[in-house]
This record gives C-alpha cells, structure tokens and sequence, in this order.
C-alpha cells in the first residue's frame, strides 16, 4: 500500500532585518532535532522512494538531513510545498509522477495539516498541529487521493527524535 509522509520542516532561525522567508536556515537545535527524527524515521520505515521538499531554505535542509538517513531513489522539489500552497494541487502533482511505494514531503505550516486533512477527509482542514520536525504517516489503499488516506502514525518531535 502507498504511504504519503508528511513531514515539517526543523526549527528555524528568526529573519534576520531585510531577510526574506525563503532564505531562513535551520537553527543548529533545528538540525539536531532533524537527525535525531531522520534516524528513527530510517529504523522504522526503511528507505524511502521519492523525497520531496518546498524550495524553501530551510526545508530544503530538513530534506538534505533527511536523506542522509533516509537513501531516498529520487529527490524533488515543488512550489506548492510552500506556505501558501494549494494542498489539492499537491496531490494532482504526485499523481502525474511515476507510481512509487513511498512518498515523503517536506515542508511548512499550515499546508503540512492541511495535506493531512485532505489525505484523511477529502477536505482542506486543519486536523493535528505539526510542530518543527513532526511526522505523519497515511496509507493509501491505491493512488494517493483525497479521502482515501488512513493515519497510521502522528509523530510529534519528541516522540520521533527518541
């Protein structure tokens, strides 16, 4: 069965005056944090298929540390992983790429719980709060779509970092 996981960015430094967003870097406590989850996301699930990230500074880290651990086949990144994203359009997007077992996203608040919601519900609604570094992992009984998605795992940092 194909599983979607979802995963939030780590802990990310304040902007710094006339930095912009996108430029923002994971905090060393920020990459720490990350290893600490890609490790026991690498005992738990194995490699992954298809890793893919916002184009986002730090979610583009979160990934790189990610993949470190994680061995994924191929990397990717796709605009609508941003902030502002439209969750529908995600889906729409994995769905045109070559079918694969397991697909990690990487990205931000509130688009990772809304991804969520639309995964399990068919709806664009907020379910759970992601904190930095949080994970969710959702089975799908075919092709990821919206309402077809069962949660088998909601982990928060804490739990996933050991």
């Amino acid at each position: 069965m194909p599983q979607l996981i979802l995963v939030r960015h780590g802990i990310a430094e304040d902007p710094a005056p006339g930095q912009a967003d996108a430029d923002r870097a994971l905090t060393r406590r920020g990459r720490d944090r990350v290893s600490a989850v890609a490790g026991t996301l690498a005992t738990l699930l194995g490699p992954v298929d298809r890793l893919v990230s916002s184009r986002l500074l730090r979610a583009r880290q979160t990934a790189d540390l990610l993949a470190e651990a994680l061995s994924p086949s191929e990397r990717a990144e796709f605009p609508g992983l941003a902030p502002q994203g439209a969750p529908r359009e995600v889906y729409t997007w994995l769905n045109g790429e070559p079918a694969v077992e397991t697909t990690m996203l990487v990205g931000h608040e509130p688009q990772m719980n809304l991804l969520l919601g639309l995964a399990l519900t068919g709806e664009t609604v907020g379910l759970a709060r992601f904190r930095k570094a949080g994970v969710a992992v959702v089975e799908f009984p075919g092709i990821p779509e919206p309402g077809a998605g069962r949660l088998e795992a909601f982990l928060p940092p804490a739990v996933s970092a050991g």
